[in-house]
């Protein structure tokens, strides 16, 4: 039940990043809360597809956003990530309140309990090695896009 509201939690601040205005720290904590009351383990003994099923969206939508901000930040489109145009997922401010944090204590979280053999199988693997691409993208050439 935490997985599942958690993952709700986090579409809902994913679609309606704007709407949250000063409260996206405390969302932010509260996802964080809830991460930490996931018990994967013993969730994937009774479904594991559930689990799969209600993570899998979020770590596609976590790589779609990181990687939509990568092609905007090498097409020089800073405009979309800077949130000008518009404030969405791809904004730099909406990656670095809410989507670092959340996968920062989501993958802490799965690492310390060793959950990550459980749920990285087939297209969260996929998803995960995105997330891992687009950040290492952002991280090698940040000071490029800095410099810009």
């Amino acid at each position: 039940m935490s997985c599942s509201l958690f993952c709700k939690l986090a579409f809902l601040l994913r679609q309606k990043f704007s709407a949250f205005g000063s409260d996206v720290s405390i969302t932010v904590r509260c996802l964080k809360v809830l991460v930490r009351a996931i018990d994967v383990s013993s969730v994937m003994k009774n479904s594991q597809e559930m689990v799969r099923a209600s993570l899998l969206p979020l770590f596609t939508n976590i790589a779609e956003d990181l990687n939509q901000t990568v092609q905007n930040l090498e097409q020089n489109r800073y405009s979309n990530i800077k949130g000008t145009l518009q404030r969405g997922t791809t904004s730099l401010a909406y990656i670095h309140m809410v989507l670092l944090p959340m996968l920062s204590s989501l993958l802490d979280h799965l690492g310390k309990n060793h959950y990550g053999v459980d749920v990285f199988e087939n297209e969260i693997q996929l998803a995960g090695y995105k997330i891992l691409n687009a950040l290492w993208i952002i991280g090698t050439k940040g000071r490029t896009f800095v410099d810009r």
